[in-house]
């Protein structure tokens, strides 16, 4: 009796260690819990197995606890913590799980947004995957940090091809341009290179590379579009020079890709607010004819955030507008050291002559328009135009009260390529104390004109005096010429320059996501945004010149992407450590984030069709665009042709077929190779029947087996020797046969095929 005993409880022992229904996670959560989280109230989330459901509703509820929903023995319970020991005894219990692991996305969102996963993964009709293999992807930006794993392959070289940093001395400049610094891949993985991607900058150059051209090697959720792309990155010189910088930076990438044989697509997320924004500037004249100059070449551009601040464009375009400015002597000598203040117009030449300005200063306090402190004569667009091309000429207005000089007005009037410009210099009499107490003067242009003159103002954008919005306007009742006033506007709030160009692929940006955890495990989760909406700063079209932009909308705010090392520990201890998620990547936006997204699209098209232009691959992006209750009807000033899909893209605009030249089926039209080539004999030994081919090819014969069925081919020579061998579903079949004649049988089900095959080599 006693040791019958002693094995049943060795048995129950054995049991309970075998049949644990604690999990293995949720042990440990216990074990490394505090003791008042163990013996707390608090509520957690369990997976409950149980054989009796209708026992475990009972039990939970007399715990303290709640069962969310149930289907068949598995149930979802809320459970104080300090109760899941005492679950555990209950004998109808199975398992109780917790899954403690912090959930992640798959992959960053904009994979996702802008339907690139078909194309990574090769979906019909593709038949390989799409990744940027054999194209470069160019940017024109602050730099790139070379050490990234993101721009490392597998085998431990560099993704980047050159690196060509224009504020850099190295001794190295680049042929022809003699400035900056050139570093090579070898360079690069020597560790010669000592390129770094400025922290003024937060490492703009870094993000921007990732988005696009990212390989996920520091963390595979968050990759690019084009992983497997060869990079080639331009630290631009912002100090002086800009534009020639730019143009510099196209054109040495142009050549990079010229010696390599290689197609390119540019990313520029670079831009001015201030001047014509009708893309006929010499820079944006420029780098058109760049890309014009051949296949394998495109360029894409963010459109900007102008929408950050209050409406800064304004057009005249009757004979009585007037506009104020906000002058405030306090913030614009912060931007240049005189003080001054210039105001920029811009107007079509054929009216020019017609075209007349004056400017006014006024007194407005308590938001109420007191008088006219002065005024400058009016002038015509013709004699402020001679008077500015004649060196020993001027125009100058001094502007007095009782006497005393008070503002200074300087005029410059010319023509810009197609455009008439007038710009006004107005330079404030310091020795007025008056203007130096009150630091803020409201400036009033009229401008008369039967056609659309537009200006581009604000101190935060152009770097000049900020126009008037209509909310900071006095009552409309204390101002007689209210009805003239012009109420400035979002539109053709686009960066100014090449983005207003058609040969270039301008880009706006939607909201991409809205939750991500960041480096200190935290949910951030931004409220009031929804993913697929404009992003509230993004800039509208059109140009100047009516010419719709931007042409797509991309995810840009909020996308995960890499991140310079060296600007980690600033972004770390800065108001944006929320947006750190790692190391490696963090989340941040912009139109500069939508564009590279764009641009690594273009780079997926011509890894496939190497010779397309420009024109060709815009086609195809905005031809496929897609819409929803977001972009309203397309095209609109907001979106262009809508939201960028990638995969249709290519899908419907990329036609597959046989590239082999030696194959019967060859097709000249085909973009790509399908894998649908077949082959025919010299002479009538060729065949095609059924789903089954063959021929010769390079003193091989080949049979191509395209049936569901596996093929038997039997093989006999002139001397009666046979052998037989077979080819599997959808497979070929190669035999290096020596020359001589061979008669093949070829079954495939119930259909047989006999041949008379002659290798070159000997006649017959």
């Amino acid at each position: 009796m006693n040791r019958l005993f002693v094995l049943i409880s060795l048995f129950v022992l054995g049991f309970n260690v075998l049949g644990q229904v604690i999990s293995p996670q949720l042990e440990i959560f216990l074990k490394n819990s505090s003791r008042f989280l163990r013996n707390s109230n608090s509520q957690m989330g369990l997976f409950v197995k149980a054989s009796d459901i209708d026992s475990l509703y009972v039990v939970i509820n007399s715990l303290g606890g709640n069962v969310l929903y149930h289907y068949g023995e598995w149930a979802v319970v809320h459970l104080p913590v300090k109760y899941v020991k005492t679950l555990s005894e209950h004998r109808f219990v199975k398992w109780i799980d917790y899954q403690w692991e912090r959930p992640v996305p798959l992959s960053d969102m904009k994979l996702v947004n802008n339907n690139i996963l078909p194309l990574l993964n090769g979906d019909a009709p593709f038949h390989f995957p799409i990744k940027g293999k054999g194209v470069i992807l160019g940017f024109a930006d602050t730099g790139i940090d070379i050490n990234h794993p993101d721009f490392w392959d597998s085998t431990g070289k560099s993704r980047i091809l050159y690196i060509w940093d224009q504020r850099a001395n190295c001794g190295n400049p680049p042929a022809p341009f003699g400035y900056g610094c050139e570093w090579t891949r070898q360079d690069i993985e020597s560790g010669a290179s000592t390129h770094q991607d400025p922290v003024s900058f937060l490492g703009h150059g870094t993000s921007v590379a990732g988005n696009a051209a990212g390989n996920g090697s520091a963390n595979p959720q968050y990759p690019g579009v084009a992983p497997e792309a060869y990079i080639i990155m331009v630290a631009v010189d912002f100090s002086s020079s800009f534009f020639t910088h730019l143009a510099d930076a196209i054109q040495y990438m142009f050549q990079k890709a010229d010696s390599l044989g290689m197609p390119i697509a540019i990313n520029v997320s670079l831009g001015v607010y201030g001047g014509s924004h009708d893309g006929y500037d010499p820079t944006s004249q420029l780098i058109a004819s760049m890309v014009r100059a051949k296949p394998g070449r495109v360029i894409v551009s963010a459109a900007g955030n102008g929408r950050r601040f209050s409406p800064w464009h304004a057009r005249f375009n009757n004979p009585r507008n007037k506009a104020w400015f906000i002058y405030d002597s306090i913030r614009e000598l912060q931007i240049r050291p005189d003080s001054s203040m210039w105001l920029e117009f811009y107007g079509p030449v054929y009216n020019s002559h017609l075209v007349q300005f004056s400017l006014a200063l006024d007194s407005i306090w308590n938001d109420t328009f007191r008088r006219e402190m002065g005024t400058t004569p009016t002038h015509d667009f013709l004699t402020c135009a001679y008077k500015t091309a004649n060196p020993n000429d001027s125009l100058v207005d001094i502007i007095t009260i009782n006497g005393q000089p008070h503002l200074i007005v300087k005029w410059y009037c010319g023509y810009l390529y197609d455009s008439a410009t007038a710009a006004i210099v107005a330079i404030p009499k310091w020795t007025d104390t008056g203007w130096n107490s009150k630091h803020v003067h409201w400036i009033r242009t009229t401008i008369s004109t039967d056609t659309a003159w537009d200006t581009w103002s604000h101190i935060r954008l152009t770097g000049t005096t900020t126009i008037v919005d209509t909310l900071l306007y006095p009552a409309p009742a204390t101002i007689p010429f209210y009805d003239s006033l012009v109420i400035p506007n979002w539109e053709m709030t686009m960066v100014s320059g090449m983005q207003c160009r058609p040969e270039i692929i301008t880009v706006a940006n939607y909201v991409n996501r809205t939750e991500w955890y960041d480096i200190d495990s935290n949910l951030q989760t931004l409220a009031g945004y929804s993913v697929g909406e404009l992003y509230e700063t993004s800039s509208w079209g059109p140009t100047r010149t009516g010419l719709l932009k931007p042409d797509i909308a991309s995810t840009g705010q909020f996308t995960i992407t890499a991140v310079a090392s060296n600007a980690v520990p600033t972004i770390a201890g800065s108001p944006l450590r929320w947006r750190l998620v790692s190391n490696y990547h963090w989340a941040i936006g912009g139109t500069s984030l939508a564009s590279p997204v764009v641009a690594a699209v273009a780079g997926l098209y011509l890894s496939v069709k190497p010779d397309a232009t420009y024109q060709e691959i815009k086609d195809a992006i905005i031809q496929n665009a897609k819409t929803d209750s977001f972009t309203g009807p397309t095209p609109n000033i907001m979106w262009g042709y809508g939201k960028l899909d990638a995969y249709a893209t290519l899908a419907n605009s990329l036609q597959g077929g046989c590239t082999d030249t030696a194959a019967a089926n060859y097709d000249p039209n085909a973009d790509y190779d399908d894998g649908t080539c077949y082959y025919t004999f010299v002479e009538a030994t060729g065949f095609a029947d059924q789903c089954v081919f063959g021929g010769i090819k390079n003193g091989k014969f080949t049979v191509i087996n395209y049936c569901p069925q596996r093929t038997e081919i039997t093989l006999s020579d002139v001397s009666g020797k046979t052998h037989k061998v077979y080819v599997g579903s959808k497979r070929s079949y190669m035999l290096d046969l020596p020359a001589g004649i061979y008669l093949i049988t070829i079954n495939v089900g119930n259909w047989q095929r006999t041949l008379k095959v002659a290798i070159p080599g000997m006649s017959y």
